[in-house]
C-alpha cells in the first residue's frame, strides 16, 4: 500500500501513471510482470463505517492474491 499525495511535485508520475486526482483508490495488480490499475470508488461508499471499509479492502485484496 503506498498512499502518495499527487498535488506534490515528487508523485507527479505516479499520478500520471494512475491518472489519479483528488480522493482517489487505485489498486495495481502485477500479473506476468505487467500493471494491471484499476480504480476502486465502492470503497467511498464504506468510510464511514469501518468494520466495513476493512472487510471490503481485505477481501478485495485477498480476491488479488488468490486467497
Amino acid at each position: 500500500m503506498q498512499p502518495s499525495h499527487t498535488d506534490l511535485s515528487e508523485n507527479k508520475d505516479l499520478a500520471r501513471k494512475f491518472q489519479a486526482s483528488g480522493s482517489s483508490l487505485f489498486i495495481n495488480a502485477i500479473i506476468n510482470g505487467k500493471d494491471n490499475i484499476t480504480e476502486d470508488t465502492k470503497v467511498w461508499r464504506l468510510v464511514s463505517d469501518k468494520a466495513q471499509f476493512k472487510n471490503y479492502l481485505k477481501d478485495k485484496i485477498d480476491n488479488l492474491l488468490g486467497r
